[in-house]
């Protein structure tokens, strides 16, 4: 069936985000910033929150398919109608959730890389009673939904709470997604065997890393702390042992003017060799995004698609992504990309 929907939609993809020791706690229906996104508040019991996520899900699934030939926003008045992702396709789910992103605070994290600013607004977790209820409440919602027989049989997990190595419900996280293809975020200061244990024991689990630079100077610039042949070092932990190859994914997320030196990225080329990876998902500064005029798209277009060119070269797949670029992005830095390695890469 033809109408306008988007990939978050087709896969029930819920995420928890944001303070959840607050009454403002929310699940979104999908990880973008547009203002009044559909966000489910917690309700008093574990079932009745999954009721209203799937109740929501349905409502907005219906909407669309009701306005399905209708460009936004001349139909649908919700505000997927107002999203870069809301597009015209043949749109078809199964009703099941397909994938649960963990984005939720206070977690901690070492990191002060200079386009993230969630260190500023969410504090770490602290030991007191509010966070710790909060945190039980979420575990509860959890776990009803893992007993729902909602999940999907390709279901995964995303645990991007902060940094999971030095997280204080480690153990916790740990034990919902046993078993679980999973996506753990983490900026590699720490080697952890649990994760590494599960990586062993799940293949088509992997580790992922917004690398963000190929030399330990960008590193330092880039994440606030010189520690990159440490990362380094653990990464290369992770990678042993690992169940197969590809498991250590990185993304590079590319600042024109600060890490997007040749140098740089040809630096990458060779710790993604290294690591045997698979994919490098090359993205941009979110927080920015919807701020830039044209010239600096163009730049950043620009700056992205000799990483993209140069990635082709050592066949190395390029993840893009709705969610970074748009597809006219896509398009011309695919075009720029062709055009750069029909004159040839710098030696």
């Amino acid at each position: 069936m033809s109408y306008y929907s988007c990939y978050f939609l087709k896969q029930m993809y819920l995420t928890f985000k944001g303070r959840i020791d607050d009454r403002y706690s929310s699940i979104a229906l999908c990880c973008e910033t547009v203002e009044d996104a559909p966000t489910i508040p917690y309700a008093e019991t574990p079932e009745e929150t999954l009721k209203n996520i799937i109740d929501k899900w349905r409502q907005i699934r219906e909407e669309s398919i009701r306005y399905g030939n209708t460009p936004p926003p001349g139909g649908a008045s919700f505000a997927c109608s107002k999203c870069p992702l809301y597009r015209k396709d043949e749109w078809e789910s199964d009703g099941l959730i397909h994938e649960i992103s963990l984005a939720i605070y206070p977690s901690p994290c070492q990191c002060r890389c200079i386009y993230c600013h969630v260190y500023e607004t969410y504090d770490n977790v602290t030991p007191n009673s509010r966070t710790a209820e909060a945190y039980e409440r979420l575990f509860g919602i959890l776990e009803s939904i893992k007993e729902s027989g909602m999940l999907a049989p390709d279901f995964a997990w995303q645990v991007t709470c902060g940094e999971i190595s030095i997280h204080p419900y480690k153990k916790r996280f740990l034990e919902l997604v046993e078993g679980r293809p999973t996506l753990f975020f983490t900026n590699g200061f720490r080697y952890d065997e649990g994760i590494a244990q599960h990586l062993h024991e799940n293949p088509k689990s992997a580790l992922f890393l917004s690398i963000d630079a190929g030399l330990p100077e960008t590193w330092h610039k880039v994440k606030g702390v010189n520690n990159f042949k440490t990362v380094l070092s653990n990464l290369t932990k992770y990678y042993h042992q690992s169940a197969r190859d590809g498991q250590i994914r990185l993304k590079y997320i590319v600042l024109p003017g600060i890490n997007d030196t040749w140098e740089d990225y040809v630096s990458l080329i060779n710790i993604a060799r290294s690591l045997k990876v698979q994919t490098v998902e090359i993205s941009r500064d979110h927080v920015i995004k919807s701020s830039m005029n044209q010239g600096e798209r163009t730049t950043l277009v620009s700056a992205a698609a000799y990483l993209l060119a140069l990635c082709q070269k050592n066949g190395i797949t390029v993840a893009l992504y709705d969610l970074n670029y748009t597809l006219e992005e896509q398009e011309q830095m695919q075009k720029l990309a062709e055009e750069i390695l029909q004159r040839g890469l710098p030696d």
